[in-house]
């Protein structure tokens, strides 16, 4: 009988815990219910006019300018008092320096702590409050403000000052005091005028926010940032830049931010930071100026480089091989306009949460490569949302490149007759670079290989080179310029030169090639120099680099 009334007891005591736990289920899904949010909660800019908005907020304007009004007029009268006894005080210096001293001290803590806590962050309460009444009046508020707890504590700080005053005034204020009575008073002017400034622009208070919001449209996409494939990868496809036209100013804009870049120019930043903008760019930006503007005038452009003009279009080329449900493409330049930083915000607006980084240099280099990966993190750090960020590797042997050189090459020179030489010339860096780990030249060996081997060279009948010697550091070699040079004297009638790694045809491949190292062939006795064009936005790149993308976003988009 025991045991059964035992057993009769767990019975009801699991039921009424079953009960106990339902009930609390039930209030629990009440309150998650009541508390959902429908609509996207975003944090409201607070400017001057959103925090106790027209009448509400011009009360405690007018209370704490009068405030602020009177305790600089006490302050005044107390500095001129206490100046006169400093002066003949038997104890001046010292006591001169303790007052000077607990005066600035008094103005520093006077706006933060003081002002900003004691009376800032209570009267932004207050002006959030009587600008959500929406009814408040000039007067209404101004008594509201009254009747605060700060007003009491700044007549009671303005009546101690008062106080001082009078003490002096009446020779009762040891010397001693002297700057208690300074730093008093500084503190109490200090608080009033941060509370009037604080009325007048409220933003004063909002703190410091260094990042960059996405934009509202992009709320349903942060979301499922992480699971949802519906929302578009952005691809940013980046070079390394060009100047805005080829006035001397712009060009040397281009040069400065060009040659600071310590991947760049690998000096010590302060003894080379001065060379560079007392004596390179100076000179450089009107030599080279007229290099671009040679450049200019032999393709007819008149707005944009034939860099940027190729880049729009290579950037068009792709976006048209791929799903635009899917893909967002945008361009960014490394130096110069459009920069990597619009072109992120771009893909930001467009809803991406994913992006893919594509430089577009196919052989990896400190100097190219890795500067865009710099800049790139150093655009994102500013974001609150960072997107998810995949790398296009360095492409140098990729199937697809190399099909797509081998493609464009033979179809130009299809129909001319077989050339002495064929030079594939890559842009040089200082031999030093690829001492120190620089995989550069190898690359560079890899994708000429291929291309060779595509074109079915025999290992005659062409040469790697690499161009653009600057500065006086021993570079890669052979030289391009002195190749040419080399194979005119040795006979060589006609040559051609390829450019893989530009892959879209710029100051170095269309003026250097073109033109300077076409005349130096000529001058030392050949009769022809064919500079074959870059891969542009020829179908079969644009179609390639789609490829690639395809495979670099695979589980983001889909199989590849």
């Amino acid at each position: 009988v025991k045991w059964s009334h035992q057993a009769t007891n767990c019975r009801h005591l699991r039921t009424c815990l079953s009960l106990q736990h339902k009930s609390f289920m039930n209030q629990s899904d009440n309150f998650v219910s009541s508390h959902k949010m429908t609509e996207p909660l975003r944090v409201r800019d607070i400017d001057n006019t959103s925090i106790g908005e027209g009448a509400p907020r011009r009360g405690g304007v007018v209370l704490w300018a009068v405030a602020s009004g009177v305790s600089m007029w006490q302050m005044a009268k107390l500095a001129s008092l206490v100046l006169e006894t400093v002066q003949i005080a038997p104890t001046g210096p010292v006591v001169r320096v303790a007052t000077l001293g607990s005066a600035v001290l008094g103005l520093l803590l006077g706006y933060c702590p003081g002002g900003r806590l004691i009376y800032g962050r209570p009267l932004r309460r207050l002006n959030l409050e009587l600008g959500q009444t929406g009814n408040s009046s000039t007067l209404s508020s101004l008594w509201r403000h009254i009747k605060s707890k700060q007003i009491k504590i700044s007549l009671g700080s303005m009546a101690l000052v008062a106080a001082m005053m009078w003490l002096k005034q009446q020779q009762k204020l040891p010397s001693p005091l002297l700057p208690l009575a300074s730093f008093f008073g500084c503190f109490t002017m200090a608080c009033h005028t941060t509370a009037a400034y604080t009325q007048a622009k409220p933003s004063h208070l909002t703190p410091v926010n260094p990042w960059l919001a996405d934009p509202v449209a992009n709320e349903e996409v942060l979301k499922t940032a992480t699971t949802d494939q519906s929302s578009p990868v952005g691809v940013l496809v980046l070079n390394l830049g060009t100047p805005v036209s080829p006035a001397p100013q712009h060009v040397g804009a281009f040069l400065t931010e060009f040659l600071r870049d310590r991947r760049v120019v690998e000096i010590v930043p302060w003894v080379w930071h001065n060379v560079l903008d007392w004596l390179i760019v100076p000179l450089r930006k009107h030599s080279s100026g007229r290099l671009y503007q040679r450049l200019y005038d032999d393709t007819g452009s008149t707005d944009e480089s034939p860099l940027l003009m190729y880049s729009r279009q290579f950037a068009a080329g792709v976006a048209d091989n791929l799903d635009s449900a899917h893909y967002k493409v945008a361009i960014g330049m490394r130096y110069g306009e459009p920069s990597i930083a619009s072109a992120i915000a771009e893909l930001k607006a467009s809803g991406c949460s994913r992006l893919l980084v594509f430089p577009q240099y196919p052989q990896y280099s400190g100097t190219t490569t890795a500067s865009i990966y710099d800049d790139v993190f150093d655009q994102l750090k500013k974001y609150r949302f960072v997107p998810a960020i995949r790398i296009v590797p360095p492409f140098f042997d990729h199937a697809a490149y190399v099909k797509a050189l081998v493609t464009v090459t033979s179809e130009y020179i299809k129909d001319m007759p077989a050339f002495d030489k064929v030079l594939v010339s890559f842009h040089g860096i200082p031999e030093r670079y690829h001492m120190h780990g620089d995989p550069y030249p190898w690359h560079c060996e890899a994708t000429a290989q291929g291309l060779a081997d595509g074109m079915g060279w025999s290992s005659d009948q062409w040469k790697l080179t690499y161009q653009s010697v600057f500065g006086k550091d021993p570079w890669l070699l052979p030289a391009t310029d002195e190749t040419c040079v080399a194979l005119a004297e040795q006979g060589c009638k006609r040559i051609a030169i390829v450019c893989p790694g530009f892959l879209v045809d710029c100051l170095e491949t269309l003026d250097e090639n073109g033109r300077e190292n076409t005349h130096a062939f000529v001058e030392a006795g050949g009769e022809e120099c064919v500079v074959i064009p870059c891969l542009n936005a020829d179908p079969a790149w644009c179609q390639g680099a789609a490829q690639i993308i395809q495979q670099e976003t695979t589980g983001w988009v889909g199989s590849a």
